[in-house]
């Protein structure tokens, strides 16, 4: 189990209290985020200070506004589309899983199909759905 601190940080923007002359409406930083525009910065600051917690807030959200700019990365497009799986928004998992699938080069791990196949069977895209079911079972009987 993740530790208490892990559990309990804020994943927006919104939920963080404190640090508004950072994140607050209008400042550089919330703007930078905002604006998928964020440029290498080092917090320091005394422990406890929520250096950590900026850094990681929102990734989730930045990731996907930079991946609908065009930027394609395998890892992105995974954390992506499985933050959108496990949140039940199978819409939006059936898209990022179609994209990983269509970008990746390398040999993507069967667990990806099986999750796109879900999705796509939860959003009534049986035919598709059951393809992608096929591939998973087989990509999952070669690793045996």
């Amino acid at each position: 189990m993740a530790p208490l601190s892990e559990r309990m940080r804020p994943e927006k923007l919104e939920d963080l209290v404190g640090q508004q002359h950072l994140v607050g409406k209008g400042s550089i930083l919330r703007t930078a985020i905002e604006n998928s525009n964020i440029p290498s910065m080092i917090f320091w600051g005394p422990p406890g200070s929520g250096k950590t917690t900026i850094a990681n807030i929102d990734v989730i959200s930045t990731y996907e506004r930079v991946l609908n700019k065009g930027y394609e990365s395998e890892e992105m497009l995974k954390k992506v589309a499985d933050k959108h799986f496990f949140d039940s928004d199978y819409d939006a998992a059936a898209k990022w899983y179609a994209q990983l699938i269509a970008t990746t080069c390398t040999d993507l791990e069967a667990v990806y199909y099986y999750r796109y196949a879900q999705s796509l069977l939860a959003i009534n895209q049986i035919e598709k759905g059951n393809e992608m079911m096929a591939i998973f079972k087989t990509k999952a009987s070669e690793k045996k």
